[in-house]
C-alpha cells in the first residue's frame, strides 16, 4: 500500500503530464489503480453499515458502493488545480437512493451515530449552483481512521437530475458535469433541478431548449436501441445470484454493456483492463447488496440507458404547459405545443412496437441454451414493455380529453357571444 507521502508524490507527477500534455505514464496509472483498491474493505465495512441503517428508513432503498474511475481521478486532478491526491475526499464512495429529502435527513441523523464524521456538506438545506441538492457525508473508515470515505445519500428526484447531466452528456458529447460546458443545455438543466416550482415562463424555456435539441425523442430513440441488448444480458446475468459486483461500460456508439462477478477482485481486474484498453473509456464498477435489475437500473441509469425519469417529468411539464396555453386563451400556442406533443408520442410507439416484436422474436426462439428456464423473465420483460405502451396510449388519451375539453369551452364562449 502507497504511504501519504508517496500518494502526494503521485498526485503531484500526473499534474505535472497534465501541465506539460504528456500523456501519463503507464506506471503511474499502476500506482492509481493501486490507491483506489487499497480501499476496498473500507467502503466494503462502510456499504455493510449503511445497508442496515437506511433499511430502518426505508426497505425499498437503492444502496450502492464505487471506487472512484481513474479518469474522474484525473479529471478531478486536472480541474483543480489546488488538489492533492491524498486529500481527495471522494475516493471511495457510497451512495444511498430514497423517495424524500425528509428520508435522507433521517438517514443522515442515524450515520452520525454509526461513524466518527470527518465532514458533511449539506446541498438539501442549500444546493449549489447548478441544482444539485443531496446530502454529503465524509466518514472515518472504521477499519483504516488515516482514510476517509464518501457517503452520499441522495432523494429519488435529486438522483434522476443528477443522471440526467450524465445522460445529456453522453447523448451530445459534452461535459456539463464537469463545468466545461455553458450552453443552454446547462440552463435547461438547472431549470430541470426545480422542476416542481417552474412557473410558465421557466417552462416555455424548458420547452423551447427541449424543441432545439430534441432531447425526448432522442432519449427514447437511445433507450429503445439500448433496452433489447441490455434485457438480453440480464437474462444471463440474473441466474448468478452470488454475482453483486458490475462493470459497466458504455462505447463511442452509447451502447452499455455489462458484465457482472461474485468477487471484488475479478471485477476490479475487468475495470482496469478495460480502462487500459481505452483510456477515454466511460466505464464504472459498482456493488449492489443483491442482484436486481430494477435497483441496478435506478442506480445507474446513466450507464445503463434504457429508461429514466426525465421522460415522464416532460410529459407532466409539457401537458400543464398545453393546460395554461388554453387557460389563458392562447389557443395557438397550445395547438402547436398539442402537435409537438401528438407526434413525438407516436415516435415513441412506433419504437416501442419495434421492441415488443424483437422481445416475442425471442420468446419464439427460447429453445437457445440461456432461455431454458427464463420463460417467466422472458414474459416479465414483455410486460413491462406493454406497460410502458399502455402508459403512451393513457398519455394521448390524456391529451385528447384535454383537447376535447377546450374544444368545448371555446364553442361555449363562441355561443355566449
Amino acid at each position: 500500500m502507497l504511504s501519504k507521502t508517496q500518494i502526494k508524490k503521485l498526485g503531484k507527477s500526473i499534474r505535472d503530464c497534465q501541465n506539460t500534455s504528456n500523456e501519463i505514464p503507464e506506471e503511474l496509472l499502476i500506482s492509481v489503480q493501486e490507491h483506489r483498491t487499497s480501499f476496498q474493505k473500507d467502503i466494503a465495512e462502510v456499504f455493510n453499515i449503511l445497508s442496515e441503517a437506511s433499511k430502518r428508513v426505508r426497505k425499498d432503498r437503492v444502496v450502492t458502493f464505487r471506487i472512484k474511475r481513474i479518469e474522474s481521478i484525473l479529471s478531478k486532478i486536472r480541474r483543480q488545480p489546488t488538489m492533492q491526491l491524498d486529500t481527495m475526499g471522494d475516493i471511495a464512495g457510497c451512495r444511498c437512493i430514497v423517495q424524500t429529502d425528509t428520508q435522507v435527513l433521517k438517514i443522515v441523523e442515524l450515520l452520525e451515530r454509526k461513524f466518527t464524521i470527518k465532514g458533511s456538506n449539506n446541498y438539501v438545506l442549500k444546493p449549489k449552483k447548478d441544482g444539485y441538492n443531496a446530502y454529503h457525508l465524509y466518514v472515518e473508515s472504521p477499519i483504516d481512521s488515516s482514510k476517509k470515505i464518501e457517503i452520499q445519500i441522495r432523494s429519488q428526484d435529486c438522483h434522476n437530475w443528477s443522471t440526467l447531466v450524465e445522460i445529456i452528456d453522453v447523448l451530445f458529447d459534452r461535459k456539463i458535469k464537469e463545468g466545461e460546458d455553458e450552453t443552454d443545455l446547462k440552463e435547461f438543466l438547472k431549470l430541470m433541478s426545480n422542476k416542481n416550482a417552474l412557473d410558465i415562463s421557466q417552462k416555455s424555456r424548458v420547452i423551447q431548449i427541449e424543441e432545439s435539441y430534441n432531447i425526448y425523442i432522442n432519449l427514447i430513440a437511445l433507450f429503445s436501441k439500448n433496452y433489447l441488448i441490455i434485457r438480453n444480458s440480464w437474462l444471463k446475468l440474473e441466474a448468478k445470484a452470488d454475482h453483486t459486483y458490475f462493470v459497466i461500460s458504455v462505447d463511442k456508439q452509447k451502447t452499455p454493456k455489462i458484465s457482472s462477478y461474485n468477487n471484488y477482485v475479478e471485477a476490479e481486474a475487468m475495470y482496469f483492463q478495460i480502462f487500459n484498453e481505452n483510456k477515454e473509456s466511460n466505464v464504472v464498477l459498482t456493488h449492489l447488496d443483491e442482484v436486481d435489475f430494477r435497483k441496478l437500473c435506478i442506480a445507474y441509469s446513466n450507464y445503463i440507458l434504457i429508461k429514466h425519469g426525465f421522460l415522464k417529468d416532460w410529459q407532466e411539464i409539457i401537458i400543464s404547459q398545453i393546460e395554461m396555453e388554453y387557460k389563458e386563451k392562447r389557443r395557438k400556442n397550445a395547438n402547436l405545443l398539442v402537435a409537438k406533443f401528438r407526434s413525438t408520442l407516436e415516435e415513441e410507439e412506433a419504437l416501442l412496437r419495434t421492441e415488443i416484436g424483437s422481445i416475442k422474436e425471442i420468446m419464439d426462439n427460447r429453445n437457445e441454451e440461456h432461455y431454458l428456464s427464463e420463460d417467466s423473465k422472458l414474459d416479465e420483460w414483455l410486460q413491462e414493455l406493454e406497460d410502458r405502451f399502455n402508459d403512451g396510449r393513457q398519455m394521448r388519451n390524456q391529451l385528447d380529453n384535454l383537447i376535447e375539453k377546450n374544444g368545448r369551452s371555446a364553442i361555449s364562449q363562441f355561443l355566449k357571444s
